[in-house]
């Protein structure tokens, strides 16, 4: 897709993002586990090959670096030096915010973190929805602790078929993810604030905060409050129009912020030179994962529906971005030969054993009736 060389080293943060907190071209890192250092821009954030699919002849393939360049960074990176400066968005500018905004909550190490923390539990529960259709059982009327163990067996037999999730899956389910968060976010208010202290960036940038109680809601809950931090001191903010009081994201304070970016960061969390880490902040050896469930992000009242309903191939939405809809029809081209039909035969084996209870190594679907 590039037409030229192949991208290897790809910014989980995009570059431009990383100057704002920059001075003579170095950030201050803290890592996870480690102390303070001080890194190039060109060099932190990077990692290899990490929006790379490789295809059913092992060639790499760029497509969504190349997309997140043009598409996502490039639109928005125009209007990024006004915006650091304390500028307002022009008139216009909020679905370039919308896109940009959602593909940074999508784009991060942490998404792909998640996903793999829930892909185990997805598939259980769609192995365990086709069982019960299979053999007549309704969920509902069995047990809770009967129906958890059942959960339990379920994803124990899909990560032995299946395992790790393929680079390109996780791509395709990032692409829907971030279709979906666009949609809402081109509706949203938004405004760059000044802030009276320091702000941190993490390498997940997007703090989303949700107003429907303490529990995880998704990446980008409905009607949350958006913040994404410019420079030390620009936040850019964006407010959702079901929220009935449209100032509360400006008074919400820089060190909570802070705390929530440090908590929600994948493994660094970056700040300008000058800025002294906050003392009441420490950033843990260890992510925290998933901290509850119900992942998945879907269409609420706030967002416009996409004309284009019907089912994909892949079995997700057609998009309403047409160039991550062509993005997503490629993805499925490099691996359709090495994943989709492995997967074919190995979920028609699951659902025999499942259907003749010759189901073993301990499973025990056979017995639940």
């Amino acid at each position: 897709m590039s037409g030229g060389e192949l991208r290897k080293a790809h910014h989980t943060v995009p570059r431009a993002l990383l100057r704002g907190f920059a001075h003579q071209g170095k950030v201050l890192c803290r890592r996870r586990g480690g102390h303070d250092f001080e890194q190039s821009v060109e060099r932190a954030s990077v990692m290899r090959h990490f929006y790379s699919v490789l295809d059913d002849a092992g060639d790499w393939h760029d497509d969504v670096e190349v997309w997140l360049a043009q598409e996502i960074e490039d639109p928005f990176h125009a209007l990024s030096p006004s915006l650091a400066t304390g500028q307002q968005p022009p008139p216009g500018s909020a679905q370039v915010i919308a896109r940009y905004v959602a593909a940074l909550a999508v784009r991060s190490a942490e998404t792909e973190a998640l996903q793999r923390d829930v892909t185990p539990v997805l598939g259980g529960i769609s192995i365990l929805a086709r069982w019960a259709d299979v053999k007549g059982v309704n969920l509902a009327d069995v047990s809770e602790d009967r129906r958890l163990n059942l959960r339990d067996q379920a994803e124990r037999l899909f990560d032995e078929y299946f395992g790790e999730p393929s680079k390109a899956s996780l791509l395709r389910v990032a692409l829907w993810l971030y279709d979906e968060a666009a949609c809402r976010l081109k509706h949203y208010e938004w405004a760059v604030v000044h802030m009276d202290e320091d702000l941190l960036l993490a390498d997940a940038p997007v703090v989303a905060i949700a107003h429907q109680g303490p529990d995880w809601k998704g990446l980008l809950p409905h009607g949350c409050s958006i913040f994404l931090p410019l420079a030390p001191r620009q936040l850019l903010v964006g407010t959702s129009p079901l929220f009935i009081q449209p100032q509360y994201g400006v008074r919400t304070q820089p060190r909570i912020i802070n705390r929530l970016a440090v908590r929600d960061a994948h493994s660094t969390v970056f700040r300008h030179p000058a800025t002294v880490w906050p003392h009441s902040l420490s950033l843990a050896p260890k992510r925290a994962g998933l901290v509850s469930q119900g992942w998945s992000v879907s269409r609420g009242p706030d967002e416009e529906l996409s004309s284009q309903e019907s089912s994909s191939e892949l079995g997700l939405p057609a998009l309403a971005d047409p160039t991550a809809q062509q993005l997503m029809e490629t993805l499925q081209r490099h691996e359709v030969a090495k994943v989709e039909r492995v997967a074919e035969r190995m979920t028609n084996e699951i659902m025999q054993r499942l259907s003749t209870g010759e189901v073993g190594g301990g499973y025990l679907f056979h017995g639940s009736q």
